[in-house]
């Protein structure tokens, strides 16, 4: 992580410096250390270096810039692992708007900015915002499914994120829903199913993407309550990708191996305390 090698004078010097004295070289050793924030979870800090980049980018190359945008979106992010996310889904909304203006409705990088606006609207606490996500997302898959029905596969990517977010959409309403409970979880698994053969078969069987498939896979059974299932499958990751997991403590750099490591790790935890919990409530006497 840069902060581990950036020498402290440098590292005040980007802290305290005004924003229109920064130059292309110190906005690169910003966004870095942004970044090293990021990785330590750091999230204040981190908001506070991308905007300061963000600020200088705007003045330097103008609001519509598409690394000004990029800077913009850093900053959203950080607004949201904060947990303020008005102020992010805001942003959020100027991005997408002038995105459209610059490029159209749908360019890939609109379309981008638009799933994104619905990844950060559904984390919203109202049963609304959830809904205007998963239209958004919804529109945006067919947008991609469309291209991809045409030939165009050079979206292949895109249309794989979509589908994603999607199935993402449908797993939360599984939570609120009474009698498309079942409905929901199958359109969804479907989904899930089908990411993790796609990637699959694009990628090495011990790739991280497939690990990454494989646990959003036990996501959709928790959502569901198939608790079980669920446990199976996280089970089954980590017997598969053992020879990667079995140092990641001892490889501080690897942080993409550690994170999916530890969501894994998380997200096992919490099948157990489930399975418990059903458990002890098959248990207890009635009334």
């Amino acid at each position: 992580m840069i902060s581990a090698w950036m020498s402290p004078i440098k590292e005040n010097y980007l802290w305290t410096t005004p924003p229109k004295i920064l130059d292309e070289l110190d906005l690169k050793a910003l966004s870095d250390l942004a970044e090293s924030y990021c990785d330590r979870g750091e999230w204040n800090r981190a908001y506070e270096m991308r905007k300061r980049v963000w600020e200088r980018r705007e003045a330097l190359l103008g609001i519509d810039h598409h690394d000004t945008l990029a800077a913009k979106a850093n900053m959203a992010l950080s607004l949201t692992k904060l947990g303020r996310i008005r102020e992010a889904i805001k942003l959020r909304i100027e991005l997408f708007k002038s995105s459209q203006v610059i490029f159209g409705f749908s360019h890939v990088t609109t379309l981008r900015y638009y799933l994104e606006l619905a990844k950060t609207t559904a984390k919203a606490p109202s049963v609304q915002a959830k809904l205007d996500a998963e239209k958004i997302r919804e529109k945006c898959f067919q947008i991609w499914k469309n291209r991809i029905d045409l030939g165009e596969t050079e979206y292949q990517l895109e249309f794989l994120e979509s589908k994603k977010a999607y199935a993402r959409s449908l797993e939360e309403r599984i939570s609120t829903a009474d009698e498309d409970a079942e409905e929901l979880f199958e359109r969804a698994m479907e989904f899930r199913k089908d990411i993790l053969k796609t990637i699959q078969n694009a990628q090495q069987p011990h790739d991280l993407q497939v690990a990454k498939a494989m646990n959003d896979k036990a996501e959709c059974y928790t959502f569901y309550g198939r608790y079980e299932d669920a446990k199976d499958t996280r089970l089954q990751i980590l017997d598969q990708f053992e020879d990667q997991f079995k140092n990641v403590l001892h490889l501080p750099s690897d942080i993409s191996l550690q994170r999916i490591y530890m969501k894994i790790l998380e997200g096992l935890a919490r099948d157990y305390t489930n399975l418990a919990e059903d458990y002890r409530q098959s248990k207890s006497p009635p009334g």
